[in-house]
């Protein structure tokens, strides 16, 4: 996605001049990306940004909040090791293993065994995203889709901003327009939309 001057590598290049953009007004530190359903790329869209920040010199995290389905630590040939499921949200950066790309580390989902939801809900986010964003200059979050579980919701409070992400011809936009009217229930700041797969 990164290579080249095709339109999936510009358009990355596009969203992190948004972001670099927006940060240094509104402050953002810690973004998650969400969507409606599974299969909407955006594991794949927060693994591209989070390299394409991290190559131009910005320290980055990128972190695996899925834990029903976790693939980001597996996608840069990382161990699952011990996660943000694992460590006490307060001491969670130091879970946090570096990558092959310089300035850019994960920070896997760890390990629930049951109901995944309740547990994400029990979790001091506040503290420990507090904590990763005194760390690293950009913290980003590769979250499981919101109308399938609620494993997001409690963490969703606590984000600079959210990043809906919709594929094109792949689910209608009705599920597009339900995972943003549950991001306003949750008083969610959702920041934009990244409309990807058209070619």
């Amino acid at each position: 996605v990164l290579n080249g001057d095709g339109i999936g590598a510009e358009a990355i290049r596009s969203l992190r001049a948004n972001l670099i953009s927006a940060k240094s007004e509104h402050k953002l530190n810690s973004i998650c990306f969400v969507a409606g359903g599974s299969g909407e790329g955006v594991s794949t869209t927060a693994a591209a940004l989070a390299i394409s920040l991290a190559r131009a010199g910005d320290s980055v995290l990128l972190v695996d909040a899925d834990l029903r389905n976790p693939t980001v630590a597996t996608s840069f040939g990382l161990g699952s090791g011990n996660g943000f499921a694992d460590t006490a949200p307060k001491d969670w950066q130091q879970a946090a293993q570096a990558t092959s790309e310089a300035n850019l580390f994960v920070l896997s989902s760890g390990k629930v065994t049951s109901h995944p939801a309740n547990y994400a809900g029990k979790l001091d986010w506040e503290l420990g995203l507090a904590a990763l964003k005194s760390e690293f200059d950009w913290v980003l979050i590769d979250a499981p889709s919101l109308l399938a579980v609620s494993d997001s919701a409690s963490m969703l409070q606590h984000v600079d901003g959210a990043i809906l992400l919709s594929r094109y011809d792949f689910l209608s936009s009705r599920v597009a327009q339900m995972a943003a009217s549950k991001l306003r229930n949750w008083n969610v700041n959702l920041i934009g939309c990244v409309f990807n797969g058209y070619r």
